[in-house]
């Protein structure tokens, strides 16, 4: 993960501080499909942790990549919420009604 951190950093640095617009026009596209690269690993394995049951784990993948691409609109952030609802459903079953109340709001303020 931090290697497609340090990518994006680079690309927004330059997108930053470069002042020619056409070098930027080439950039900018490039910053979008190392978001959309990290976006599609992120949930590709955040759902195969899930599968296995290891929502934690999965949550943790999901957050980081979040904090990385730092989009509202991502996908990363609808599946982190259907994670944290389903750490709460099991609490709720498991009557931890406490933890499963938190676990609803961090899903919903996700």
């Amino acid at each position: 993960m931090s290697e497609w951190a340090s990518a994006r950093s680079c690309v927004t640095e330059v997108i930053a501080n470069t002042k020619d617009r056409s070098f930027n026009r080439l950039m900018i596209p490039l910053k979008g499909s190392i978001d959309e690269s990290i976006e599609n690993a992120c949930d590709k394995e955040a759902k195969s942790l899930q599968k296995r049951e290891k929502i934690n784990d999965a949550i943790k993948i999901l957050k980081r990549g979040f904090e990385i691409v730092n989009n509202e609109s991502s996908k990363m952030k609808d599946l982190l919420a259907i994670l944290y609802c389903d750490c709460g459903d099991k609490k709720i079953r498991d009557r931890d009604f406490s933890s499963a109340r938190k676990d609803f709001n961090n899903g919903f303020k996700n």
